[in-house]
């Protein structure tokens, strides 16, 4: 994700995720902001957009021969596949009154340089929303449990 930009609309930033740090993506209001500008408090009784899960399920297509395999992977693991390395921040699932869908939000770099390819969220109902992967290998989120 480019210095600066937002994660997905109503995704928690990733400062906020376990074992994931850095300045927010959304400046807090300053000691001088009125009490006027800010939000109101959202009422206890009001559901979250996103519930937390405790892994992510991804699909893994390799190119060269067309193989896809599915891994099953820890909020904070790492895993290996193909010439990367990917680390799971977060997976997260709408409630049960809305609509299902599910995010994960990655960091995805090159084995061999450790070069960062992606950082951010990829949405299961929006596939084609970010392309994580490289020539060798490609991946897309099936769900979180």
């Amino acid at each position: 994700m480019p210095e600066g930009a937002l994660p997905a609309p109503n995704l928690p930033n990733a400062p906020d995720l376990p074992g994931l740090t850095g300045a927010p993506l959304i400046a807090p209001p300053s000691p001088g902001t009125p009490q006027a500008a800010l939000p109101p408090a959202v009422p206890e009784r009001v559901k979250p957009d996103w519930m937390p899960r405790q892994s992510a399920t991804l699909d893994v297509l390799f190119k060269a021969d067309g193989a896809v395999s599915r891994v099953t992977a820890a909020v904070g693991d790492r895993l290996t596949e193909g010439t990367l390395r990917i680390r799971v921040g977060a997976c997260v699932v709408r409630p049960p009154d809305m609509p299902p869908d599910a995010a994960v939000y990655l960091s995805v770099r090159r084995n061999d340089s450790g070069h960062e390819l992606f950082r951010g969220w990829l949405i299961r109902s929006e596939p084609g929303a970010a392309v994580v992967g490289d020539a060798a290998v490609t991946f897309r989120l099936i769900g979180c449990s």
